[in-house]
């Protein structure tokens, strides 16, 4: 079999969630190929896909040399970073991946959730203000900042952006517990109850 053919035939594996299937023909095109920046980096997050972090880490960071313009690869290392706990690393990737890119609300979203996990709430705050600003059509930036508003008490703005979730995605499990949540704590208790009904439908 030809090496394109190893990559297509990972790549087709990936794209069907067939992670473990696409991880072989990625290592065994990199047999072929070694240091393909692009095999390595799909093979990184075929490894994270498969609780392999460590070992995607590795992979993700062999690819970066050659890519070292790629927001989505300086994300992903980011991403698996903070899945690994090594959250200062994480915060300094997704923000390369930032500099590289500002129009990344996925990205400008890991990175808040990053700063909560490192225990820096009002850093990730202001992160997901400033997105829910720029990208206020990105629901899990409205879900996540409407929980951080419950956390401080502010349940009329809470109750807004997770309203506002819920209406860009109709099917946000997370955002519509969040926001009967958020009416459990208002004592609307009806408006609770129709969001957690909701919840459960889906």
């Amino acid at each position: 079999m030809s090496e394109p053919d190893l990559f297509e035939i990972a790549v087709s594996f990936h794209e069907k969630g067939q992670v473990a299937d696409a991880e072989l023909y990625y290592r065994k095109f990199l047999d072929e190929q070694p240091g393909h920046p692009e095999a390595l980096h799909l093979r990184g997050m075929a490894l994270y896909s498969l609780n392999r972090p460590d070992e995607a880490a590795e992979s993700i960071r062999d690819a970066l040399p050659q890519l070292p313009d790629r927001a989505d690869v300086h994300a992903n290392l980011g991403l698996v970073l903070k899945n690994l706990g090594k959250f200062r690393e994480a915060i300094d990737s997704l923000s390369q991946a930032l500099a590289l890119q500002p129009d990344f609300p996925e990205c400008r979203n890991n990175l808040a959730s990053t700063y909560l996990a490192f225990g820096h709430a009002n850093d990730a705050f202001d992160i997901l203000k400033r997105l829910a600003e720029t990208n206020p059509e990105f629901a899990e930036g409205r879900n996540n900042l409407g929980v951080l508003l419950i956390r401080r008490g502010d349940l009329d703005e809470a109750t807004q952006h997770l309203q506002a979730a819920t209406d860009l995605n109709k099917d946000y499990v997370d955002a519509f517990i969040n926001l009967g949540h958020a009416h459990v704590q208002k004592q609307n208790y009806s408006a609770a109850i129709e969001a957690f009904d909701r919840a459960v439908l889906l």
